[in-house]
């Protein structure tokens, strides 16, 4: 996903450098992302890279691997409900750190998207006047500047995420 990731942090970063009324929730002018993923372990983490990458060229370039997977993945079985998604993340400014815990029961691909999808569109609808001044004007917008928080308030309440935030401490896993 860090792709994606990246455009959504730096298109944030933009609108909120911009917008005149945002100077409370701007990142600062050395706003860096990145994004990755952790397996418990630079072996684990490397293990399951190798494996991605090595499955992605196997079905792009042997036509046998192709063929059993058509066989092993029945046509129009679709994704099933069952599935789940704990995700950590660290903001640093400087010495200071916060982290996000956000978590859901379902399949992170359809169900939960749909959900999010379903909220922000809630959201923009229903609650327009409460949005920030820049966000009520259009154009492209993330989650963040359309009011992040309360986002954040509709997920946990409607669509059974569990988000808490909390200063992060270096050691600590949770």
């Amino acid at each position: 996903m860090s792709p994606h990731n990246v455009r959504v942090a730096y298109q944030t970063w933009d609108i909120l450098e911009r917008a005149p009324e945002a100077t409370e929730k701007r990142f600062g002018k050395n706003y860096v992302y990145r994004d990755g993923i952790a397996f418990g372990g630079w072996l684990k983490t490397w293990i399951a890279s190798w494996v991605a990458y090595s499955s992605v060229l196997a079905l792009l370039y042997l036509p046998p691997v192709r063929w059993i997977m058509k066989r092993l993945l029945k046509e129009g079985a679709g994704p099933s409900d069952k599935g789940w998604m704990d995700l950590r993340a660290v903001a640093r400014c400087g010495d200071q750190a916060s982290i996000c815990n956000l978590s859901f029961k379902g399949n992170p691909g359809y169900l939960v998207t749909a959900r999010m999808i379903a909220e922000v569109g809630l959201l923009l609808s229903q609650e327009r006047e409460e949005m920030p001044q820049w966000a009520r004007q259009g154009g492209v917008l993330t989650s963040a500047t359309i009011g992040g928080e309360r986002l954040a308030e509709r997920l946990k309440l409607y669509a059974g995420f569990d988000i808490e935030t909390a200063v992060f401490e270096e050691g600590k896993d949770k």
